[in-house]
């Protein structure tokens, strides 16, 4: 596929993502919602290897367990879910940027917690590295497309097929 097929899953317009290494260094920005668009999200962790895998069968289990709860409590659709172990995707819908808001933080902070057997008592440090990467997916081939990238994604974490290097676009020049 090469990379110029990569670029081809992710939109040009850059007011569509929020999030993951786009945030590094640059200034606070609300996170773009639409209502009506379905968007697509990336959670990932550099210490879920090992025993803190996503994939270990008993964090597994609990992160599709907590999704379902969450998304029935915050109204969010998920279309899409995949866990590759270090990282999770998601492809939602919510009507309302409250809710999508809400659920996010609920559902990272719950997996977060759970995974790492973080307390108040005792504390892990951080576990997810960047912040919540999002961006909007028009509906149609982009939808398609990045429902075949969460899913070839998923398979690779499980190992079922073999990993393949993809380029990552450099962040956005600031300026």
């Amino acid at each position: 596929m090469g990379w110029r097929g990569q670029l081809k899953l992710i939109d040009d317009n850059m007011a569509s993502e929020h999030g993951g290494r786009l945030s590094v260094g640059r200034q606070k920005g609300r996170r773009p919602f639409s209502g009506k668009k379905s968007m697509h999200l990336v959670l990932r962790s550099d210490v879920a290897k090992g025993p803190l895998s996503l994939l270990q069968k008993r964090h597994a289990s609990f992160i599709r367990a907590c999704l379902s709860n969450l998304s029935c409590r915050y109204e969010v659709c998920v279309y899409q879910f995949g866990n590759a172990g270090s990282h999770l995707h998601l492809v939602i819908r919510a009507k309302r940027r409250e809710s999508f808001q809400a659920f996010l933080r609920a559902f990272a902070g719950t997996v977060a917690l759970k995974v790492t057997g973080a307390s108040k008592s005792n504390p892990f440090g951080k576990f997810w590295r960047y912040l919540c990467y999002s961006r909007l997916v028009e509906w149609g081939a982009a939808f398609k497309t990045v429902r075949a990238y969460v899913w070839q994604n998923q398979l690779e974490g499980l190992g079922l097929i073999p990993y393949q290097a993809r380029k990552i676009r450099p962040p956005p020049a600031q300026g």
